[in-house]
């Protein structure tokens, strides 16, 4: 089993009740069942939304293995451009047993914090962390726990993609990210030091 095996079998399990509730709206059931679902002798509105989620967990399972693949192939063509073109880079996280639109790497000698600034005046978002740690300025604890250095951790983005990337997107990261790389350690007496 894949980390996306595993992914979809706990969505699965979190949405059974809803998709319970589907298929149990669709059998007539509900009209036996419980007076709380009724809104008059409607369905009741909530009922509505808990068949409609069920409905886009269906589609969403439906596409969710092509995109999974399609997402591999953009972050694999980012991850060897980045690799390709910028030296002293380092990928963190399992190298094969991950999801398919996420990458995080380090850099030596450029802080993550300026490279997600500079990345964001080229309009490419990035994180220097997880969602729950946004607005702190300490390094990913989740590097920190596999033993990732701490100048290393500081110097790590997360890109993140998504249904709406393409590949001219990844050209145009591969385009913008190098430069501002090398600006940043031009600018580092860290750096330069180890040159």
């Amino acid at each position: 089993e894949t980390t996306a095996d595993l992914a979809f079998a706990l969505l699965m399990a979190a949405a059974r009740r809803v998709v319970e509730a589907d298929k149990f709206t669709r059998a007539g059931m509900w009209r036996t069942w419980s007076p709380m679902l009724l809104c008059g002798r409607d369905i009741h509105h909530a009922t509505l939304g808990i068949i409609g989620l069920g409905r886009a967990v269906e589609l969403r399972a439906a596409e969710m293995e092509a995109e999974g693949v399609r997402l591999r192939h953009l972050r694999e063509t980012l991850k060897q451009g980045i690799r390709d073109r910028i030296p002293d880079v380092h990928f963190n996280g399992h190298q094969t047993d991950c999801l398919p639109g996420t990458l995080n790497v380090s850099f030596d000698g450029a802080e993550g914090e300026s490279i997600l600034l500079y990345l964001d005046l080229e309009g490419i978002a990035v994180s220097t962390g997880s969602a729950c740690a946004s607005g702190s300025l300490d390094p990913s604890h989740v590097l920190m726990a596999i033993g990732t250095p701490v100048e290393r951790a500081h110097g790590s983005i997360r890109m993140s993609l998504g249904r709406d990337n393409t590949m001219e997107d990844i050209e145009y990261v591969l385009d913008k990210l190098p430069p501002i790389i090398a600006k940043i350690r031009d600018m580092s007496t860290v750096y330069k030091r180890r040159k």
